[in-house]
């Protein structure tokens, strides 16, 4: 079509063709044509546009965090912190006014017994002692069952987090695989259709500009005819932007 209206200009402006009113109601809708061609054009670039930004947002996506990994390794630092309030200090839960031991106590106690017409007051303090030692034995009996069911806790959920963190990680990159190789298959379809987009915005520009010097006063069609010989499409508006491959590692502490 451009090469016929392109002669058909030249004998418009050489005086060689006068239009019909047809021929002027044909070339109206050529025009229309063309607007709409153009038009589709930008239409069609957002379009492209919005896949490139798509298969990128899903590499990036892999990186995104995993609720699974998220909640475990809460759980996991919980029991920690929980682990990590348990005292577990014998002389501390052990210690007391009196040094004595239960076994020294016991021993003291019946040597006690056998003195008492003159040592009842000491006797008394001994009996006290070794009712504290008592409590003070049973305290530390139970901290310790504590601490160590803590401790078994805290040890099922770090090894239930590092399994989940591998699992996780094998995922991740069975993701990027996945996601890049969707990259590729798109970059390699848009950039085809980016190029015919252009080739056919170029084609309108150049018949609607022919269009014009048809149109145009006579006086004005060579001066129009000569601007349409060089005329310079720019395209630049329907580029597409393409992204590199979005950097990303598996990076979980475990």
């Amino acid at each position: 079509m451009a090469s016929f209206l392109q002669q058909l200009a030249v004998n418009v402006v050489n005086g060689k063709e006068k239009l019909t009113e047809t021929e002027h109601e044909l070339l109206k809708t050529i025009r229309d044509e063309m607007k709409i061609l153009r038009d589709a054009t930008a239409t069609d670039h957002k379009e492209d546009q919005h896949e490139i930004d798509r298969v990128r947002d899903h590499i990036l996506a892999c990186s995104e965090p995993n609720p699974k990994t998220e909640h475990v390794a809460n759980m996991t630092a919980q029991a920690e912190a929980t682990h990590a309030a348990v005292p577990y200090d014998s002389s501390e839960l052990a210690s007391d006014d009196s040094a004595l031991t239960k076994e020294l106590a016991d021993k003291l106690l019946g040597d006690m017994h056998r003195c008492l017409q003159w040592a009842h007051g000491a006797n008394a303090s001994l009996v006290e002692s070794h009712a504290k030692c008592d409590t003070a034995v049973e305290a530390f009996e139970e901290q310790k069952k504590l601490c160590n069911d803590s401790q078994a806790e805290f040890e099922v959920l770090f090894c239930d987090y590092h399994q989940t963190v591998l699992g996780g990680c094998e995922s991740f990159e069975e993701c990027r695989t996945t996601t890049i190789d969707e990259r590729e298959k798109v970059h390699s379809e848009v950039q085809v259709t980016e190029k015919g987009r252009k080739a056919e915005f170029k084609a309108a520009s150049d018949i609607t500009c022919l269009l014009d010097v048809i149109e145009a006063k006579p006086a004005e069609q060579p001066a129009k005819l000569k601007e349409c010989g060089n005329l310079a499409v720019d395209t630049s508006a329907l580029d597409i932007m393409y992204h590199e491959v979005p950097e990303g590692k598996c990076d979980f502490s475990a």
